[in-house]
């Protein structure tokens, strides 16, 4: 059975994100309310939680500068295949992070992925 080019990659990148990468938790941000701070509510923020496999590396200086200063160490950039909005969050076991930035396309053959760079929440 021939197997094309394409289904090659397709095949190879699933081996990888399967075996290489991290499970991480999704948090989708899904809205938020203002809250009524004369009766003690605050701002509440809702997510929707999914999980997703990516490949996950200490970001590099040149690569995670931004305006008005240099990068922060620990951040990270992460390779996946789901498209991670702005106000999403990720977790990594206990950790959480924001999305840094919009999130880098990566075209590889049929597939698309995307690369970002993530910053420890507060």
């Amino acid at each position: 059975m021939h197997v094309s080019r394409s289904q090659a990659l397709e095949r190879g990148l699933d081996r990888i994100f399967g075996d290489a990468g991290m499970s991480m938790t999704w948090l989708q941000y899904s809205g938020s309310a203002a809250g009524l701070p004369e009766f003690g509510l605050g701002i509440s923020v809702t997510y929707y939680t999914a999980y997703l496999r990516a490949l996950v590396t200490q970001a590099r200086p040149l690569e995670s500068q931004r305006p008005g200063g240099m990068y922060e160490q620990g951040m990270l950039e992460a390779k996946m295949r789901e498209n991670v909005g702005k106000d999403d969050m990720l977790e990594l076991g206990t950790t959480r992070y924001r999305v840094e930035g919009a999130p880098q396309q990566i075209v590889l053959g049929p597939t698309l992925f995307y690369r970002l760079l993530l910053r420890r929440a507060e």
